[in-house]
């Protein structure tokens, strides 16, 4: 074990350091798509920033990709139960400026948790409860919901699930 001293400085650096590190990399992508010679990619991009992110379609990519890896794995993997709020302009899809990628990442990571948790949890259901994201675009910010049935996170580690030592 480490003491909670070393512990919160490795926090606090490795925190600035790959904040610094995504930081970075954007900024040199960013450059390289603006100002290359090369016309390769989506040319609705600004660089790496997508003036209209279309955040439905990206849910639904990461919970595809994660879902591949799921079946290959398990062999089974749950569905999904998409909802969109918007808030902002009732009515239509929602729509965002931001990085695709960046948030497909992130969507990524939580559904293969998610997926991870649903199909170990529920291994002895007769069918597996699908995942739920509720994407809510308010008038000053947007909040993704992802809810699963994959048992939840014991109390005693709440405190430590975000340690680079946990």
């Amino acid at each position: 074990t480490v003491d909670p001293v070393t512990n919160q400085n490795l926090q606090y650096f490795l925190d600035r350091f790959y904040m610094n590190r995504i930081s970075t990399r954007m900024l040199m992508n960013q450059h390289i798509l603006i100002f290359s010679d090369l016309q390769t990619g989506n040319p609705s991009l600004i660089g790496s920033i997508d003036p209209n992110c279309d955040v439905a379609a990206v849910v639904q990519d990461a919970f595809e990709c994660s879902k591949m890896l799921c079946d290959q794995y398990y062999l089974t993997s749950p569905e999904l139960k998409l909802t969109q709020v918007n808030v902002k302009f009732p009515g239509q899809p929602i729509h965002i400026v931001y990085v695709p990628s960046h948030l497909h990442h992130m969507l990524f990571e939580l559904f293969k948790n998610a997926m991870r948790a649903t199909v170990e949890h529920q291994e002895n259901w007769p069918s597996l409860t699908p995942i739920e994201v509720i994407v809510v675009l308010g008038k000053e910010d947007l909040t993704i919901k992802i809810s699963d049935r994959g048992g939840g996170v014991p109390l005693r580690v709440i405190d430590r699930l975000f340690s680079y030592m946990y």
